[in-house]
C-alpha cells in the first residue's frame, strides 16, 4: 500500500505488522509473527505476512517516532492485499519556560490520543528550540499534550523538570491549535531496584506512580533490575512495578519526593491478574469511554489501551477488591470485583443503559 500524511507521501516511515492479540500486543510463543519494512520516497510499502487474520499495523516517522500511528485490520485469504494509509494531520504549538519566564530548550513535548473512537489513532513528539518553542504535526483528533519529565534519553538538564499536561485539545484536519504553553519547575528523582518473585533482578519492568488524580508510567527498569527516574513532582507518590508479560506486580509503596533530591525504593513482584474490561452502549455495541479502576484504598490502578474499541486492560492487579468505573457523555456505570492470587486473567463487561 501507500502511506500519506497530510495529503503528502510519507517517505522513510517504519511500518510494522504483527498478529494482534486482544491487548494489541504481539503474540508470544511459536505462533508469534511480525513483519517490518520502510516506505520509499513515494510512501509505498510492502510487507510479507504469514497468512490471513487480524493484524496490528503501526508506523513511526522521524527520530524517536516523532509521528506515530496505528490501527488494526483484518487481512483476507488473498495473495495480495492492498491497504493504503491516509493520516489527516493538524498542528499544536506553543512555548515552554521555567517559573522565571526563561526559555527551556531541548524539552520533549508529546501528544497522545485521549479517546480512541475507531480503530486508528496516533500521536507525535518533538523538542523545543532555543527559544522554548515547539510545533507538533499530529493525527487529527482529541489529544493530551505534555511537556517535561524524564523521557529516558536526552540531557540531564532537560530531564529534571516535572511534566505538565494539557488535556482535551481538539485538533481538526489542517487545523492549528496555538498558544499551548507550559511553565515547568524542577522535580525530584526516584531510584531503586525491582526483584522478581524468585528473588532475581527483574528486567525491563514498568514503573508506575499514582496520586489522587491519576496513575501513569514514569519509567522502566534496566537489565540489572535498577531504575533512576528524574523530573518527578515533589510530594507523595504511590509507586508500583508491573512485569513486561503483565503477570506480576508489586504492592504500592508510598514515597515522599523532594525537588533536587533522590529518594530510593525497593520493590518486589508477586503473581498478579491482568483484567480486560469491555464497555458497550445500550444497543450492545462496544464504545470508547473514560475508565478508572480503584483499589480498596481508592488508589487508581494502571491502565493500558486494549486492541479493540471499547476495551481496556487493567493492571496486572494483586489479590484484593476493586471497583471499575466507566464514564461517557455524562453517564457513569461501575462494577465491584475481586481478584484472587491464582487468576492469570479476568474479563469484565460494563454496559451503559
Amino acid at each position: 500500500g501507500r502511506v500519506r500524511a497530510g495529503g503528502e507521501p510519507l517517505a522513510d516511515a517504519q511500518v510494522f505488522a504483527h498478529r494482534a492479540r486482544g491487548d494489541g500486543n504481539a503474540e508470544d510463543g511459536p505462533q508469534a509473527t511480525s513483519s517490518s519494512t520502510q516506505s520509499d520516497a513515494e510512501g509505498v510499502y510492502e510487507l510479507a505476512l504469514p497468512g490471513a487474520g487480524r493484524y496490528a499495523l503501526m508506523l513511526h516517522s522521524g527520530n524517536f517516532g516523532s509521528l506515530s500511528w496505528s490501527t488494526t485490520l483484518d487481512v483476507p485469504e488473498v495473495t495480495e492485499f492492498v491497504f493504503d494509509v491516509a493520516i489527516p494531520l493538524g498542528r499544536i504549538s506553543g512555548r515552554v519556560t521555567n517559573a522565571a519566564g526563561a526559555a527551556l530548550a531541548e524539552i520533549w513535548v508529546q501528544a497522545e490520543p485521549e479517546r480512541h473512537e475507531g480503530s486508528a489513532h496516533g500521536g507525535a513528539r518533538t523538542q523545543t528550540d532555543e527559544d522554548g518553542r515547539y510545533e507538533l504535526a499530529l493525527p487529527a483528533g482529541t489529544h493530551a499534550v505534555s511537556a517535561g519529565g524524564d523521557m529516558g534519553w536526552g540531557s540531564d538538564e532537560a530531564g529534571k523538570y516535572v511534566a505538565e499536561r494539557v488535556s482535551a485539545l481538539v485538533v481538526s484536519e489542517n487545523g492549528h491549535v496555538r498558544g499551548i504553553d507550559f511553565v515547568l519547575s524542577a522535580g525530584g528523582t526516584l531510584a531503586g531496584s525491582v526483584r522478581a518473585p524468585d528473588g532475581t533482578p527483574a528486567r525491563w519492568v514498568q514503573i508506575w506512580s499514582g496520586d489522587a488524580e491519576r496513575v501513569r508510567t514514569i519509567g522502566w527498569c534496566q537489565d540489572s533490575g535498577s531504575f533512576h527516574i528524574r523530573g518527578l513532582e515533589p510530594g507523595t507518590h504511590w509507586i508500583c512495578a508491573t512485569s513486561q508479560d503483565n503477570r506480576a506486580t508489586s504492592a504500592a509503596t508510598r514515597v515522599e519526593l523532594e525537588a533536587g533530591k533522590t529518594t530510593r525504593v525497593e520493590l518486589e513482584l508477586v503473581p498478579a491478574t491482568l483484567v480486560r474490561v469491555r464497555v458497550r452502549d445500550a444497543a450492545g455495541a462496544e464504545v470508547g469511554c473514560e475508565i478508572e479502576v480503584l483499589d480498596g484504598e481508592t488508589r487508581r490502578q494502571p491502565l493500558h489501551s486494549g486492541g479493540e474499541l471499547g476495551e481496556t486492560l487493567v493492571g496486572p492487579l494483586g489479590a484484593g477488591r476493586y471497583t471499575v468505573r466507566a464514564r461517557r457523555e455524562e453517564k457513569l456505570v461501575e462494577l465491584a470485583f475481586e481478584v484472587s492470587a491464582t487468576q492469570p486473567n479476568l474479563e469484565l463487561e460494563l454496559a451503559f443503559e
